[in-house]
C-alpha cells in the first residue's frame, strides 16, 4: 500500500465550495480509478483541510489522473502533497480467528507446545490467521514458526468460539511430515512430542476450555461447535453437529 496526504490552505468562505467539489469530482474520479479515501479532515477555523488517499500500489496510484486540477486551483490558497508509508494495521478486529493443530507423529504421540506467557499449561501449537491467508495455510505456517516442524493438515475437528475474548479458535488433526523441533524463544518456552491420551491429559493441559478441544479431537469427533466463557469457564453452546 501507498498513501499520499495532500494538504488545502484556503479561506473560510471557501469551505462549502471546496466540500462541493470534492464530492462532485474528485472523490467519484479517484474511486473510479482505484483509489480508497482513508479519510479527510478540516480543522476547526476552516483555513486548512487534509485529505489522505490509499493506493494498492505505484501503478494504481500513476493512472489515477486528476482532470479537474485547474478548476480545483481557484478554490484554495495553496497545496502540498506528501507520501506517507504506514508502521502497522492498528484496526482493533472485531473478531479474532486462529488455528491449531492435533499433530501426530509415527508413534502416535502429539506435539504440544509451553507458551511463555501461558506457561502454567501445554497446549495445540497454532496462532491467528493472518488477512490473505486460508486456514490450512495460517496452520503450516505457526507450527512451522513455533516449533520448526512440517506438518500435512487433516480434516477440521471443530469451531471453539471464546465469547469472552472475541476469539474463534478452528482445531484440525493433523499430521507430522518432517523437521526438527526447534522453538521461537520470543513465544515458545518449550514444544515436545508427549504419549497424550485422554486419561494423562490434564496433566499436560491445565486450562479447561484448551482441554476439552483437546478431548474431542483425541476422541475423533469432528464437526464440533462450542462458544463458551471464561473465569470460570462454562459452556454456552457444545456439541458435535450432524
Amino acid at each position: 500500500m501507498m498513501y499520499k496526504r495532500q494538504t488545502y490552505e484556503i479561506t473560510p468562505e471557501m469551505y462549502e465550495a471546496c466540500t462541493v467539489f470534492f464530492h462532485t469530482y474528485v472523490l467519484p474520479n479517484q474511486f473510479t480509478q482505484g483509489a480508497t479515501l482513508v479519510g479527510r479532515w478540516v480543522t476547526a477555523d476552516k483555513t486548512e483541510i487534509t485529505v489522505i488517499w490509499e493506493y494498492t500500489s505505484h501503478e494504481v496510484y500513476e493512472r489515477t489522473e486528476h482532470p479537474y486540477a485547474e478548476e480545483e486551483r481557484s478554490l484554495y490558497r495553496s497545496m502540498k502533497e506528501e507520501f506517507l508509508e504506514s508502521t502497522d494495521n492498528y484496526a482493533y478486529p472485531t473478531h479474532i480467528v486462529a488455528v491449531s493443530g492435533l499433530i501426530r507423529n509415527e508413534q502416535g504421540e502429539v506435539l504440544l507446545v509451553q507458551v511463555n506467557n501461558r506457561s502454567d499449561t501445554w497446549e495445540t501449537p497454532g496462532g491467528q490467521v493472518e488477512r490473505g491467508e486460508t486456514l490450512e495455510e495460517a496452520l503450516r505456517r505457526e507450527v512451522k514458526e513455533e516449533t520448526g516442524v512440517d506438518i500435512a493438515v487433516g480434516e477440521m475437528i471443530g469451531v471453539y468460539q471464546n465469547m469472552t475474548m472475541g476469539l474463534y479458535s478452528i482445531l484440525f488433526q493433523a499430521t507430522y511430515v518432517g523437521g526438527e523441533i526447534a522453538i521461537q524463544p520470543e513465544e515458545i518456552k518449550e514444544a515436545a512430542f508427549v504419549p497424550l491420551t485422554i486419561d494423562n491429559i490434564a496433566s499436560y493441559i491445565t486450562r479447561p476450555h484448551m482441554r476439552k478441544r483437546t478431548e474431542d479431537a483425541l476422541q475423533g469427533r469432528n464437526n464440533v461447535y462450542e462458544a463458551f466463557t471464561l473465569q470460570p469457564y462454562k459452556t454456552v453452546v457444545g456439541g458435535e453437529r450432524g
